[in-house]
């Protein structure tokens, strides 16, 4: 399932890199706009059980929020070519794939147990916050490559759980939940695909 998810992405990304189009003056909706949407409606896709189980609205809800994510990333395609767009999304899938793969198959003590990795998160997160305004407001090219970092570290340890919880590798069980999930590990992807973009653009 993420792997359609990602299919639909790629194809979106790759025809707005190709097409060179800066989105953000052309449709005059900023990007973050897209995200708001996307998180709203995740917000009701998680916290009402009644639309998160019955079928069709969750996977209406899914898809709409998998447009919404792939469409306020698009707006950074602007900064890159064709080529370079394909390159990052080959690497980033290969990139992907492995840790899925050691997340399915790795003993879970590797891992540190949920409070441990909630409490690593949050601290991670809010130094990302912290560095991505100092980024944001002073232009401070190591503080944006610090968020980019930070914000990959966080995304690689979300999808790591993400998929041990998809195999059924937790006390609870994913039951109906596999689309809710695979649309998580998809929008890890992406980040991570952004992440390693942007890090790419910072070293030319």
């Amino acid at each position: 399932m993420p792997t359609v998810f990602t299919l639909v992405s790629a194809i979106i990304l790759l025809t707005f890199a190709g097409l060179d189009v800066d989105l953000d003056k052309e449709l005059k909706v900023p990007a973050y706009m897209w995200l708001i949407l996307g998180f709203a409606l995740g917000c009701i896709l998680k916290c009402f059980p009644k639309v998160r189980l019955c079928f069709p609205a969750n996977w209406i809800l899914v898809v709409l929020i998998l447009l919404l994510y792939a469409m306020a990333a698009a707006y950074f395609m602007f900064y890159y070519k064709l080529w370079e767009a394909a390159v990052g999304l080959v690497v980033t899938a290969v990139v992907v794939v492995l840790l899925c793969v050691c997340a399915a198959k790795c003993p879970r003590r590797i891992l540190p147990n949920g409070i441990i990795a909630m409490v690593i998160l949050l601290l991670l997160a809010v130094a990302a916050l912290v560095l991505g305004i100092i980024w944001v407001v002073l232009k401070n090219t190591p503080c944006g490559l610090s968020f980019l970092a930070l914000l990959l570290l966080i995304s690689i340890i979300l999808l790591l759980y993400e998929v041990q919880f998809i195999h059924g590798r937790f006390a609870s069980v994913p039951l109906l939940e596999d689309p809710i999930v695979a649309l998580a590990i998809h929008i890890d992807f992406l980040i991570i695909f952004l992440c390693l973009c942007g890090l790419y653009y910072f070293g030319k």
